[in-house]
């Protein structure tokens, strides 16, 4: 359990069937996000109203998510913005972005194939994980758990080279 941030679901953005999940600690700063309580598929248009709308902070972190999912997807699509405009935390994109602490108490959840990305080391500091193995300053892991803590989803500290780090390490998470 968390101390930080507890709902006994998911809450946050993308597909309910996701098998990799990204955990931040903030929401957008919209009455749609701060009231939201469960985890729902991005709609048309929605992630512009939300770049739009709030800080441009939320654009780095879609951003990078959108290249994260990039990679990790054998998709039609020639470009991540193109994966971001057209798929990124929609329904059947296999993916979601929480708000919710991550939920890994029980036993059906150890068994999944969900692979959970913390991000942030500060966040990752406030979660009750389990021990996590620290490969450099910026990345730790549990493979029991399918845990990930990478550096917090900005431009700056998840350049595109720790990107394909992120990616390499969910792809070992996913044997």
């Amino acid at each position: 359990m968390s101390v930080l941030n507890y709902h006994p679901f998911p809450v946050g953005l993308g597909d309910v069937q996701f098998d990799i999940a990204v955990y931040i600690e903030n929401r957008p700063p919209l009455e749609a996000y701060l009231s939201l309580y469960h985890l729902k598929p991005l709609e048309e248009n929605e992630l512009d109203n939300i770049v739009t709308r709030c800080s441009n902070n939320w654009r780095k972190i879609f951003n990078c998510y959108a290249k994260l999912l990039y990679q990790l997807n054998t998709c039609d699509l020639s470009s991540w913005q193109q994966y971001r405009d057209q798929l990124f935390l929609k329904e059947g994109a296999n993916a979601a972005l929480l708000f919710s602490a991550p939920l890994l108490a029980t036993t059906e959840l150890k068994e999944s194939k969900i692979v959970h990305v913390i991000s942030g080391r500060t966040y990752a500091s406030k979660l009750n994980l389990p021990t996590l193995d620290w490969l450099a300053p910026d990345f730790a892991i549990n493979r029991q758990h399918k845990i990930i803590v990478s550096p917090y989803f900005d431009y700056r500290q998840l350049s595109n080279i720790k990107i394909e780090q992120l990616a390499a390490l969910i792809r070992q998470l996913r044997i």
